[in-house]
C-alpha cells in the first residue's frame, strides 16, 4: 500500500532566474553550502486518510534526512505552493521553509528550505 509520494530533484535541472534571485535575496546567515545544489520538490501527495496522522510531515522530514545523507553539497530546496493552501504552507513553515517569492498574478508562493 502506498500512502504518500514525494517527488524531488537535487540538483533541479532548471531553476528560473526569479527563483535564483529570491533564493539569494532571502538567504539566512549560517548556510552551509551557498552556491551548492538547488533542489526542487515537484509534489508531495499523501492519501487523505493518512494526512491527519502526520504522514505528510513524516514523509517530508525523512526526505530531508535522506538529502543530507545522499547530497551533502545541497544548498536549498524550494517548492511552489498555492497561496490559498494554508495547510500545506503551515506544513512547510513548520519544517523550516521560508517564503522567498510571491507571484501574485499566479496565486503561487515559493518556499525554500536552506541547508543551515
Amino acid at each position: 500500500m502506498v500512502v504518500g509520494v514525494l517527488d524531488m530533484a537535487i540538483p533541479k535541472p532548471y531553476v528560473p532566474s526569479d527563483v535564483k534571485g529570491a533564493i539569494e535575496a532571502r538567504r539566512p546567515s549560517g548556510c552551509k553550502n551557498p552556491g551548492g545544489a538547488i533542489g526542487g520538490i515537484y509534489k508531495l501527495v499523501v492519501a487523505q486518510k493518512w494526512k491527519n496522522e502526520g504522514v505528510e510531515a513524516k514523509v517530508l522530514s525523512e526526505a530531508l534526512k535522506d538529502v543530507r545523507r545522499l547530497q551533502p553539497n545541497w544548498d536549498v530546496i524550494y517548492i511552489w505552493v498555492l497561496r490559498a493552501n494554508n495547510d500545506r504552507i503551515a506544513l512547510y513553515e513548520k519544517s523550516r521553509f521560508i517564503k522567498i517569492l510571491d507571484k501574485r498574478q499566479d496565486s503561487l508562493v515559493a518556499y525554500a528550505r536552506y541547508n543551515t
